[in-house]
């Protein structure tokens, strides 16, 4: 792959395919580097962008993983890999109503995964939104009714919400 990018500097996919492979070798620094050229080279792909946020994630640089997200889905609003990290991100950052924001669009194309809109309802409910939350805790288990993580999360907002 080096020796590749040696003989085509300019060459996209090359270094959006080494810093792919750093990252499966968790190499974060490695992989962002390789990652920034390919941004470089082309910034109005979502994929190096994305990819490059979660390398930046990975190295504890929130603000700038944020930043490469949002940037993922400017030039992709419908490359919905951005949207699931840029939502994630947000959450992270405690900013619930726009995490929800980004993920329903996820939510809406993986109608068929217990993950999916457990996650979706975890934000719900973390946004306030809690009678949301529990429909989408009560989608995932209709889904796969031994799925426990939205079992817990069905189960902790019901407790929360006979306290209130």
């Amino acid at each position: 792959m080096r020796r590749r990018l040696a003989k085509h500097p300019h060459d996209f996919s090359a270094y959006l395919n080494l810093g792919a492979i750093l990252m499966s070798r968790l190499d974060m620094q490695g992989a962002a580097g390789a990652l920034k050229q390919a941004v470089h080279i082309d910034p109005k792909r979502p994929e190096p962008h994305d990819i490059l946020g979660s390398a930046l994630q990975n190295l504890g640089f929130a603000t700038e993983a944020l930043q490469q997200f949002q940037l993922a889905v400017e030039a992709d609003p419908n490359y919905i890999n951005a949207r699931y990290d840029l939502a994630r991100a947000l959450a992270r950052e405690g900013k619930y109503e726009d995490a929800v924001a980004q993920f329903e669009p996820v939510a809406r194309e993986f109608p068929n995964s217990a993950r999916i809109q457990d996650e979706y309802g975890v934000l719900l409910a973390q946004s306030g939104r809690l009678a949301e939350a529990l429909k989408e805790f009560d989608a995932a288990l209709a889904i796969d009714p031994s799925y426990e993580d939205a079992r817990k999360n069905r189960e902790e907002l019901l407790a929360k919400s006979s306290r209130h």
